[in-house]
């Protein structure tokens, strides 16, 4: 809206720039959906909690998912095409119950700056980067499955006021067709055996 001024509502620096923006917001299994957009991210979460039912977003020029400092939950989200990231999340704890991300220009997840995402099924396709923790956070993946993509798993440090990261997977339960995985020294994967529980 051209006659919103934004300049009162950033958060920690974090100015809203998405066509739908959730500002220190609650909510409870809400639906998303969209198609045909040219915002710099399609929906995005600041300081927000709550429960996500179903996302569905077609065609984003852009990002097509953010949330900083949120605390969400995700039942179901579809992602077909991004001109950027699929999913990206900053600095809070997120769950996601079932991904399938296709066409993500850049990074299909991204979880970084003292993130913690649990992830309990995935399909990613036709992506730049599958799974990707950076900055001191952490990525738990129990089913995954990524084909068709450049490169599967990518741990690593991006900016110094930060550290390593995480990412932890089971070995019954993962399958990148091209085993492609960078993990930058310090970071680390996980690759546990099917008697280990992932938590």
């Amino acid at each position: 809206n051209d006659n919103f001024d934004y300049k009162d509502i950033s958060y920690n620096k974090i100015m809203p720039n998405s066509c739908i923006t959730f500002i220190d917001s609650t909510f409870e299994k809400i639906n998303l959906s969209s198609k045909n957009t040219e915002c710099p991210n399609t929906f995005q979460f600041i300081n927000s909690q709550g429960s996500i039912k179903d996302i569905k977003i077609n065609k984003a020029k852009y990002d097509a998912f953010d949330a900083d400092f949120s605390n969400l939950k995700i039942e179901n989200i579809e992602v077909d095409y991004a001109g950027q990231e699929c999913v990206g999340v900053k600095t809070g704890n997120y769950e996601i119950i079932n991904a399938n991300l296709n066409n993500c220009s850049d990074k299909a997840i991204s979880s970084g700056e003292l993130s913690n995402l649990i992830i309990n099924k995935i399909n990613i396709t036709n992506s730049h980067f599958g799974l990707a923790a950076k900055d001191s956070s952490k990525i738990i993946a129990n089913n995954v499955t990524i084909s068709n993509s450049n490169l599967c798993l990518f741990a690593y440090r991006g900016k110094y006021e930060y550290q390593s990261s995480l990412i932890v997977t089971k070995k019954d339960k993962y399958y990148c067709d091209n085993q492609t995985s960078f993990v930058q020294k310090g970071s680390l994967w996980k690759s546990l055996s099917a008697d280990n529980k992932i938590n």
